[in-house]
């Protein structure tokens, strides 16, 4: 276990604070298969440049480049850059420098599209774009000549990532968001003749049809008898049903999903299939990174990792940094890396965009919290954060995340609300819970794939449809010892209604008294605020049903519910402000409390209007103000609430705070029983009081022992709100600062300070390396001062005549076995002499790695912490520098600048 108050630590500041740069940096071993173990360093590596030019790059340790074909074409038809001559030039500049060139090779946007191919085609409307359907088995023959097309162009490649689907040629559906970028609107045009896609089920092509009916007789022996199962009147004898709409019954909405969503994965498994025997000495890579969890997708994470768990080398993570970190890990990341943990397959991380200094210490960040491998980054922005890669060089090694807590994904009732983009309360609760703890989320695919033998304790935030297997599979994993917690957001059930694993687990809590929570609002409270809609800033002010999040607010309907902090005892006006809004025949409710207070209509338009809050409903501290009379369709957006306390003349400031409803340890215990060997609890609330779970959820993570003697707990390194993000690594642990401002951080017991957008890992760290400048303890030899010698300004060097010698006594090693490097020069040349440590004389006669600018002296053993270290020679030379390492892998240096490299081409 790591004793987090003993150990050194590492912050970096995410604003670009000034560090020491050093001129060498340690060369490792190459990794001949690429896959890496718990301990290697984590490979890192950037996107080509423009201009080629990586010199700089691999200085500061990247030793992997990655180029794409086209993304909206065949491999050999991709104009510049991305044509195959281009990359096969820009290739051989990469290797040319010792590094690993890799590439991204897309063909789902076959050009020309083929005469009489299936299209992908958008259910019910028809429209179609010029990509393959998904289940066009002539995909799998072109993609396999184009892939050739590549191979004979770039043969032995040793890293190949496949674009899968989608726009961007990640594993899933079409996303839409090329639909809302203008720039990607006009290269569709220009290059397509086609609008981009959007979000949508692209299952309406023949060959599309013709998998879903085969499915149907399979299931039914016919797809007549499929609409009588189902209690449905065929419109034809011979009509195909397609049940993406609410008039179909639950069993065949969900019978249609399972179909939809096996179809990446099936693809994904095809594709990999041919690589492997198209590019027999590479690895393959499976780029996933979903914007959003919307049922369009049609992805189902596990059953892709599972799909090519053995035959991929890892699934590369393509949305770190897309959204903040804890939006992030609640919309993909966190199901990504259950799925990847879940299927045995290693994950890799790219970054989406260059963003923001701020943003690459998340990304780094999150790297560390997926266990990745390997992550890829934009060179411009790499190229201003050397000095985090210097100081992090020790902490970026493989890790296994340390994480017992599963929180289970309503896939089922998800997957019937195919329009929103998150299951709401799941999503606003993880945002929530992630500051105070880490979490793994399972998609029912992989329960059902026996993915909770990983954890201790399985969360139930929402869903009251689940597969009938799932509920079975989670029923015998609590009876086996696991622990199960949830409150009251409805009885879970299967899709035919069975609700017996539901009363078997929580039956008993009809005899439990309803749950009485006091919400409190922790922050600052102005008696004149405004709250803005929109965003992940809302979260804890928004009850009930509410719509997507737009640029101008949040779309609201039928069921929306504003919490709003107050003063007790104060009286208030709240303003509702809204994108002016005119809807014929609707009027809109507002209620208090339940109470309702106001009815406008909004025929004439709707832009703002208040209500008066009275001192007798303030008493709580919160007042809850619902709407209804309207649909999430009419696109009712409201985009700020203003609260002002009756007497205040200040200007409306912004709310910066959050609410919480803690709950006892005590009561915990109480909403707690034994099922088998594990354990059921359940908060007798309902769904409104996710933030109360929360409490509850961190007890039984934290304080399980308390509950259950003789239970486990998990580590305690969080468990407050800060904006600070904490991941155990096992022995290290690994810290992100969100915030713009330094923030002081308990972390176990120590204490640090992190500052703006600062990355930490605790833990233990090897000893520094010590470079020793000779110019520094020249003794009688005549210091000089060499071009292209460490350091670059001033005297650098000593000379050293022959039958002279340098003498040297370095103190204060740390370490019981050490490392020797040197770097000697004659004529400007690298020159072996001859060394003396110790008791042992050393004559090297290698330079050791061809891309390293020091040799490997050989390994010592210190005597009391000290090595006395003679270096002459049997003609002159300049002594540049000597390096001593604990490091027992690294196999030389590189000095930073000394040397040019060869003319490379430019792309």
């Amino acid at each position: 276990m790591l004793a987090i108050g003993l150990v050194a630590w590492i912050a970096l500041a995410g604003q670009g604070a000034a560090q020491p740069e050093p001129d060498f940096t340690p060369l490792y071993p190459p990794v001949a298969d690429l896959s890496l173990q718990t301990g290697d360093r984590m490979l890192l590596g950037s996107f080509v440049p423009a201009a080629w030019d990586v010199r700089d790059l691999i200085d500061s340790g990247i030793s992997l480049f990655g180029s794409e074909t086209d993304e909206l074409a065949s491999p050999e038809s991709g104009e510049t850059p991305f044509s195959l001559p281009v990359l096969v030039a820009q290739r051989k500049a990469i290797e040319d420098l010792g590094a690993i060139w890799t590439v991204t090779v897309h063909t789902t946007f076959p050009t020309p599209f083929p005469e009489g191919g299936a299209r992908a085609t958008l259910l019910p409307s028809g429209k179609t774009v010029p990509a393959w359907s998904v289940w066009e088995p002539e995909r799998v023959r072109r993609s396999a000549n184009s892939l050739g097309a590549v191979n004979r162009a770039l043969p032995r490649l040793k890293l190949v990532s496949l674009g899968i689907y989608g726009e961007y040629g990640d594993a899933g559906f079409f996303t839409g968001l090329s639909a809302s970028d203008t720039r990607q609107r006009a290269l569709w045009s220009a290059k397509l003749q086609s609008e981009p896609p959007e979000a949508g089920f692209w299952a309406g092509d023949l060959k599309a049809q013709e998998s879903w009916a085969k499915r149907l007789r399979q299931q039914y022996g016919s797809t007549a008898a499929a609409w009588t199962a189902w209690g449905m009147t065929p419109p034809t004898p011979e009509a195909l049903p397609i049940p993406i709409t609410p008039e179909f019954p639950y069993s065949a909405r969900l019978e249609f999903m399972a179909w939809y969503r096996e179809a990446i994965p099936s693809l994904a498994q095809t594709l990999v299939g041919i690589s492997r025997e198209i590019f027999p000495d590479a690895s393959i890579l499976v780029p996933v990174g979903p914007p959003n969890d919307s049922p369009y997708l049609g992805l189902d994470v596990f059953r892709l990792a599972q799909s090519v768990q053995g035959s991929a080398l890892a699934l590369k993570v393509t949305n770190v940094g897309f959204y903040d970190f804890p939006a992030n890990w609640a919309i993909s990341l966190a199901k990504i890396r259950g799925a990847a943990r879940a299927a045995n397959i290693p994950i890799w991380t790219e970054a989406p965009n260059p963003g923001t200094s701020l943003d690459f210490s998340e990304r780094i960040f999150s790297a560390l919290s997926l266990g990745s491998q390997a992550h890829v980054d934009w060179p411009e922005i790499l190229r201003t954060r050397t000095s985090l890669l210097d100081s992090l060089r020790d902490d970026l090694v493989v890790a296994e995340p340390v994480c017992d807590v599963a929180v289970l994904h309503p896939t089922s009732a998800a997957s019937l609300r195919p329009n929103e983009p998150v299951p709401g309360i799941l999503y606003r609760s993880l945002v929530d819970l992630r500051d105070y703890l880490d979490f793994d989320v399972l998609e029912e695919s992989a329960v059902r794939g026996g993915a909770l033998k990983n954890y201790r304790v399985a969360i139930l935030f929402e869903g009251t449809v689940w597969d009938a297997e799932t509920l079975n599979v989670l029923k015998s994993w609590v009876a086996a010892g696991g622990v199960i917690a949830a409150y009251d957001f409805g009885k879970t059930g299967d899709h035919q209604g069975a609700t017996a694993v539901h009363q078997e687990l929580f039956g008993f809590s009809s005899q439990l008294a309803p749950a009485k929570f006091t919400e409190t609002w922790i922050g600052e409270l102005p008696e004149n605020y405004e709250v803005r809609l929109g965003g992940d800033q809302d979260a804890d002010f928004l009850l009930g049903r509410w719509g997507a999040s737009t640029k101008a607010g949040r779309v609201c309907s039928t069921g929306s519910v504003l919490r709003l902090p107050v003063s007790p005892q104060s009286a208030y006006t709240i303003s509702l402000r809204f994108s002016p809004t005119k809807l014929a025949s609707k009027t809109l409710e507002v209620s208090l409390a339940s109470r309702k207070v106001a009815s406008i209509s909004m025929e004439g338009g709707l832009s703002e209007f208040q209500i008066f809050v009275p001192a007798s409903e303030t008493a709580q501290g919160s007042v809850r103000i619902g709407l209804a009379g309207m649909v999430e369709q009419d696109a009712v957006v409201l985009q700020s609430v203003v609260a002002t306390k009756e007497g205040a003349d200040a200007e409306a400031s912004p709310l910066d705070g959050y609410f919480d409803a803690p709950v006892s340890v005590e009561e915990v215990a109480a909403w707690t029983q034994p099922f088998g060997k594990g354990l059921v609890t359940y908060m007798p609330a309902k769904r409104d009081s996710w933030k109360a779970f929360q409490s509850v959820v961190r007890h039984l993570v934290y304080r399980l022992s308390r509950i259950a003697p003789g239970r486990a707990d998990a580590r305690n390194l969080d468990d407050k709100r800060d904006g600070v993000f904490v991941t155990d690594l096992g022995s290290r642990v690994a810290a992100f600062n969100s915030l713009p401002a330094a923030t002081e951080k308990s972390i176990g017991s120590s204490k640090i300070t992190l500052p703006p957008g600062g990355v930490a890992v605790l833990g233990p760290k090897p000893p520094p390396d010590r470079i020793i400048q000779p110019e520094s303890q020249p003794g009688s030899l005549a210091t000089l001062s060499l071009p292209g010698a460490s350091p670059t300004a001033g005297p650098n060097a000593v000379h050293v005549p022959e039958g002279k010698t340098w003498t040297a006594t370095v103190t204060g090693l740390e370490a019981a076995r050490v490392r020797l490097f040197a770097r000697a020069l004659r004529d400007g040349k690298p020159y072996l002499t001859r060394f003396r440590v110790g008791e042992v004389e050393v004559a090297p006669t290698s330079f050791g790695s061809g891309s390293s600018d020091v040799y490997l002296v050989g390994e010592f053993e210190p005597t009391d912490g000290e090595l006395r270290i003679e270096v002459s020679g049997t003609e002159e030379f300049d002594l540049d520098a000597l390096i001593i390492t604990a490091n027992r892998k690294v196999i030389g240096y590189r000095l930073r600048g000394a040397a040019t490299g060869p003319n490379l081409p430019r792309g």
